[in-house]
């Protein structure tokens, strides 16, 4: 069984660890396997999002592998947080997706079953229900998640 002592251990070492994180990345930050990710806390268009993050001194979140999208869709379902924007791109050249601040091609894709649609839909979010891409009107409002 479960005592007292042990609960009230177990909320210590949490706190200690859980600031000793935030002290690395700074306020409002997570950190994860050594990236620090940040969730808005409010919605707005894909390039005011893109801003934001060069603000507060990160940039959207640019998915560099399966490992990385369990890690942030995880962390946001944990937190049950609503559609966001994540820094991927075509609007350069349809077709052709980018990471959005490093220009890279994207290498690693979970899109949502008959995604990505074309048109004016140049940027990606990561849907909340069932953490699959799908690419939207950029000037969309959605969360979003910086990395640095």
């Amino acid at each position: 069984m479960f005592g007292l002592h042990q609960f009230t251990v177990l909320v210590v070492i949490c706190y200690l660890f859980g600031s000793a994180s935030s002290r690395s990345c700074g306020d409002g930050w997570v950190e994860r396997y050594g990236r620090c990710y940040h969730f808005s806390r409010f919605s707005t268009h894909f390039f005011a999002a893109m801003y934001y993050c060069k603000r507060i001194g990160g940039a959207l979140v640019e998915i560099d592998g399966s490992h990385e999208y369990l890690t942030v869709t995880n962390l946001a379902k944990a937190i049950y947080f609503p559609d966001f924007f994540i820094g991927l791109t075509d609007i350069y050249s349809k077709g052709v997706w980018l990471k959005a601040k490093s220009l890279d091609f994207q290498r690693y894709f979970k899109w949502s079953p008959g995604e990505p649609s074309y048109g004016d839909q140049d940027c990606v979010q990561v849907y909340r229900f069932d953490s699959k891409m799908d690419n939207v009107r950029c000037t969309k409002n959605r969360h979003f998640v910086c990395e640095k």
